[in-house]
Order: C-alpha cells, then sequence, then structure tokens
C-alpha cells in the first residue's frame, strides 16, 4: 500500500499538531504494516526524517500538477490531505479526468467552522503588537480575501463531502457539527479516527509517583482561542486563597502573539511563580508536572490533553469544545469544568492540589485512559479504512 501524506508545512515532529499526528502516522503505519508513505508539503522546514519513502516539496503555481505527476510515478494508492479541503477537491476532480484510481480523504483536525473563528481583527491586532508584524501585515493586505474565504467555507465542506472518498473527522460528535455547518444529510463518507499519542513512552506508578509541583500550559499563546488570560486570573485568585498554592509554579510552554500581553498581565497583577518556556519540546515538561490545564475558548481535539494523559499529568479543561469527554472521563482521570465558570476551576485545581492521594489516583488513571490511542491501535483503525475491509487482531 502506497499512502502520501499532504501536509501545508513539511512535516516535522517540532512543527504543528498537524504534521506531528503525521509523522507519527506514517511512522507507524510503516511500522506495523510496512506500508510505503510519501510527503507532500508547500513550505519547506528545518527539521527532517527518516519515515518516508520520498518527500517532495510543491510549488504553488501548479501546485495540482506536481501533485497528480507524482501520484503517478509513485503508484499512490490513496492520498490524505491533512486539513485542505479546497486543495483536496481540486486534485480529486483533476484525478478523476486523468481516470486515476487513487482515492483521496480529508482529515479535518479541528472542530468543524473553526476556519471562520480564525479569520479576525483581534488576532491580526495582537500580531501587530508582537513578533509576527510581517505575516500580520500580509493578512491585512488580505483580509478580504480571507474573509470571504471563511463566509463561503460551509459551501466548501459541501463539495469536499460530495467529492472526494472520504471525511476523517476526530470525534463522533463533529459528524453532527460538520453537517449542520455544510447542510447535507448523508453520513456515508465519515471516518472518526482520533489523532495517536505523539509520544511512545509513558511513565510508570513510581515515576507518577515523584511528580513535582507544576501545573502545566502547553499551547500557542493567542488569546482569541485559548484565553490564557482566564488561566493567569485563575492562578492568581488561588493564591490568594489557598495557602498550599504557594508551593506550586505555573509553567506556560509555547509561543505566539500575545505572549508579550501575558507577561504584562503576570507583572501587572503580581501574580507569582508563572515560567514562560518559550516554544520548546514540552515532553520533559510533561514528566515533571503534575497537572495540566486548558481554558480555551474551542478547541478541535487537543493533542496537549492527550499528552497530558499519557504522562499522568491530571487534566482540567473547561467544557468548550464537544471532543472534550472523549478524553477526559471527569474525576476519573481528569476534571471537565463548565465553560467560563472560574470558580468550579479553582475548587477542583484546589483539590488536586491539596490532596495527593486523589490526584495519584487520577494520574494512574490518566496513563491507562491514553493507552487506547497508542500509534499501534490508531495505526489498526486507520488500514481498516484504506484496506476497506476487517482486520483480524
Amino acid at each position: 500500500m502506497n499512502i502520501l501524506f499532504f501536509t501545508r508545512n513539511q512535516v516535522s515532529p517540532n512543527i504543528g499538531g498537524t504534521e506531528r499526528v503525521t509523522l507519527t502516522l506514517g511512522s507507524g503505519l510503516r511500522k506495523y504494516y510496512n506500508y510505503n508513505c510519501y510527503s507532500a508539503y508547500i513550505h519547506p522546514n528545518e527539521g527532517n526524517n527518516h519515515v518516508f519513502c520520498g518527500e517532495i516539496k510543491l510549488r504553488r503555481s501548479i501546485l495540482t500538477n506536481d501533485i497528480i505527476n507524482y501520484i503517478e510515478d509513485n503508484a499512490i494508492d490513496w492520498l490524505i490531505c491533512q486539513g485542505e479541503f479546497r486543495i483536496a477537491i481540486k486534485i480529486k476532480n483533476a484525478l478523476n479526468k486523468r481516470g486515476s484510481k487513487c482515492k483521496v480523504m480529508a482529515v479535518h483536525h479541528f472542530a468543524p467552522g473553526w476556519e471562520e473563528k480564525f479569520v479576525t481583527l483581534q488576532i491580526i491586532i495582537s500580531k501587530l503588537k508582537s513578533h509576527q508584524k510581517i505575516q500580520a501585515f500580509k493578512q491585512i493586505i488580505l483580509y478580504p480575501y480571507l474573509k470571504w474565504q471563511a463566509l463561503t467555507n460551509a459551501s466548501v465542506y459541501k463539495k469536499a463531502y460530495n467529492s472526494l472518498d472520504y471525511i476523517s473527522l476526530l470525534s463522533n460528535s463533529f459528524i453532527r457539527e460538520f453537517t449542520d455547518y455544510a447542510k447535507i444529510s448523508d453520513t456515508g463518507k465519515f471516518k472518526v479516527i482520533p489523532n495517536p499519542l505523539s509520544f511512545e513512552e509513558q511513565l510508570s506508578n513510581d515515576e507518577i509517583a515523584q511528580k513535582q509541583n507544576i501545573i502545566l500550559i502547553v499551547g500557542r499563546l493567542e488569546e482569541n482561542q485559548k484565553r490564557i488570560s482566564l488561566a493567569l486570573e485563575i492562578w492568581k485568585r488561588l493564591n490568594e486563597e489557598l495557602t498550599e498554592a504557594h508551593n506550586w509554579s505555573l509553567h506556560i510552554a509555547g509561543e505566539g502573539p500575545d505572549r508579550i500581553k501575558y507577561q504584562d498581565i503576570v507583572e501587572s497583577k503580581s501574580i507569582p511563580n508563572v515560567v514562560f518556556l518559550g516554544k520548546i519540546n514540552p515532553l520533559e515538561e510533561y514528566k515533571k508536572a503534575s497537572i495540566f490545564i486548558m481554558t480555551s475558548r474551542y478547541e478541535g481535539r487537543p493533542l496537549t490533553i492527550t499528552e497530558a494523559l499519557q504522562f499522568g499529568v491530571v487534566p482540567i479543561a473547561m467544557n468548550s469544545f464537544s471532543s472534550l469527554t472523549d478524553l477526559i472521563d471527569d474525576t476519573v482521570n481528569g476534571y471537565v469544568i463548565p465553560n467560563n465558570d472560574l470558580d468550579s476551576f479553582i475548587k477542583k485545581l484546589s483539590d488536586l492540589i491539596t490532596n495527593h492521594t486523589t490526584r495519584n489516583e487520577m494520574a494512574k488513571q490518566a496513563v491507562l485512559s491514553a493507552n487506547k490511542f497508542s500509534i499501534s491501535e490508531i495505526a489498526k483503525e486507520w488500514v481498516t479504512i484504506l484496506n476497506n475491509r476487517s482486520i483480524e487482531y
């Protein structure tokens, strides 16, 4: 079986969740099923790997021709477009004209309709105030086009569903969201496959018992989606109300346009024990941290929660996206907090800080619950779809 993955950026473990998932999946299909996996991308980066049998950098002006020629030259059976509906539709139509038997699946890595939420003047203004000024100026120039793309997005969803062989979603809850958004009634082309774990290792019970007094946030520092200002407010209030919190620290891993804003909040409000780690590989932080918190306005199916689970970092997250309960079994391996309920969030965070036994048991359950997302398990689900048959385990 020959599989070609298309991603906007060259696949690398250090570039974005979609690219990291693609690398993990390609590695798993090669390791467990001896599939030949290839990579096509538009934007190169410094990372390179040995997972793929071949890679091609696509020329934007003739992207479709480049990728179709590559498909024919390498006898590709499946093209997996990672989060690119518009491009997937063009490629599928061109393949049909050539009479190609290559099938095309688009994998949606976010909640249906998320694209509209990312085209806002608020986000552009944040970038203007940060180190992303060049990107912000480009978006200002392109803003009318980007807004038009967002407003026509629902029709693109519908065309993708009608044109492609399959649409892969990350949660069963997204099927209804997709059909409502695209105004379609059929569901036969949907396949639901969760993302695999990012790392192969997990912590032992002895290692869990040695966790440090660290609360962890991992994500892009961008307020419109991540709402890290809420996390800072929670941490500020907790330190005012709970003496034990003074022995803990809040570590924030990631970069983004609102980093300076968050640092200013910490300084102006004298919020103690906050450490901005910048853009890092978070592996070592997951191993050390005891609690993971998320206050996002919306998400798809965040890798950071599954990463926290596999390393026994007990997650607490606001219930602002429908896939959250696929990951957190409330009171068993973490806590699901009503959206925007800071009081409940502080109460549960306080409980975890003050009760080591509860925290330790939930951490063990977190690790166990993450096993179902291992690459060996997720690869089985992919093979079932790609071979269009059941797998004998």
